[in-house]
């Protein structure tokens, strides 16, 4: 029966049902998915536990019924009566009689080991079998990587888009609680765009969150922000920016538009920090997609090494991988031999051929 059984484990899916007894039985550590089909390694590593496990499943299932109450006849043997079927079975054995009572016991208790000790095999051969081959083990290692590119993503752009709105949020707050009897106007426009800033924040949040608890896949997610939505940036940015952008630079690559948008979030976060609430951008397209933004330092006198220090954190640490991602460079500093303390951002994005 052993090759009918192999060629069934072939045919039939029978690895869920194996591993469920292979844990039960035997108490072995296999997965319960090992990848997303059937492939001819799997069926053949299926089939064969199957006919391993049935074959010395039987074999011992026949060895026990036959062993055990052989064993026990002839160690009752001195109390039994010689006549009947025992006398007829055992006639011309004639040390039975002593020996039986020393044998069954020694004999039952080897046995006994060699069950545990085939179990214990039996145990190792199934992980092997039953576990993941070379190539879903190298599958896996790879949907484990890029999810964790995928988490990273999520937390880059977590980092920009939210990041940036509270920034906003904080030093309108900061400004509205200064002018707030002088300048009611003024107070009530700041209210409003810390009001749009933080429901846009909780917006993209809420969408990240949903993603990382896996209640849906990206598709269900509003589409990132690209450059075509420059201009509501620059307007909630809390910002004063003087921008120069070329009009061709909104018929770019979806990915890499994304990526130029997260970069300009990014560095007017910055100026919004660091500076004194102007900047000046200039976004071009000659070959590349050239990204320029300026901005005035508001502290006196040089950069000093923790205004330094401050600006290397994760968010210049993100604009610079951005860059690198996308094939270009990314530079960030004081600019030297301006009478201004100036604070330039300046990337250099290869823009892919035929777009």
């Amino acid at each position: 029966m052993l090759p009918l059984v192999l060629a069934t484990g072939l045919v039939l899916p029978v690895a869920p049902a194996s591993k469920v007894l292979a844990r039960s039985l035997l108490g072995a550590t296999v997965p319960s998915e090992t990848g997303t089909g059937r492939s001819r390694d799997r069926r053949w590593r299926d089939a064969v536990w199957l006919t391993i496990h049935l074959g010395v499943g039987g074999l011992l299932s026949g060895v026990t019924l036959a062993l055990v109450p052989f064993l026990v006849m002839i160690g009752l043997l001195p109390i039994l009566p010689e006549r009947g079927m025992t006398a007829d079975v055992l006639s011309g054995v004639g040390w039975q009689d002593w020996w039986g009572p020393i044998v069954a016991p020694l004999t039952l208790a080897a046995f006994i080991y060699l069950i545990a000790g085939v179990g214990v095999l039996m145990r190792t051969v199934a992980e092997r079998l039953l576990g993941p081959t070379a190539a879903e083990r190298l599958d896996a290692a790879r949907r484990h990587s890029r999810r964790l590119a995928e988490r990273n993503q999520l937390a880059r752009e977590l980092h920009d888009s939210v990041g940036h709105s509270l920034s906003v949020v904080t030093i309108q707050a900061d400004a509205a609680a200064r002018v707030l009897t002088s300048d009611p106007d003024f107070a009530s426009r700041a209210l409003s765009s810390i009001s749009e800033s933080a429901r846009r924040a909780l917006e993209e949040l809420d969408q990240v969150l949903k993603v990382l608890r896996e209640e849906g896949d990206a598709g269900d997610t509003r589409p990132a922000p690209t450059l075509s939505g420059l201009p509501e940036l620059l307007a909630d940015s809390g910002v004063v920016v003087t921008a120069d952008i070329d009009p061709v630079t909104e018929n770019l690559p979806a990915h890499l538009s994304r990526e130029a948008y997260r970069i300009v979030q990014e560095g007017l976060t910055n100026a919004l920090r660091y500076g004194d609430g102007t900047a000046h951008l200039v976004v071009s397209r000659n070959g590349t997609l050239h990204i320029e933004l300026t901005n005035p330092i508001a502290v006196s006198g040089p950069v000093t090494d923790r205004d330094s220090r401050d600006r290397t954190g994760y968010g210049r640490t993100g604009l610079a991988e951005r860059a690198t991602i996308l094939g270009g460079r990314l530079t960030a500093g004081p600019v030297v031999g301006e009478s201004d303390h100036l604070w330039r951002v300046t990337a250099e994005l290869p823009i892919p051929s035929g777009s």
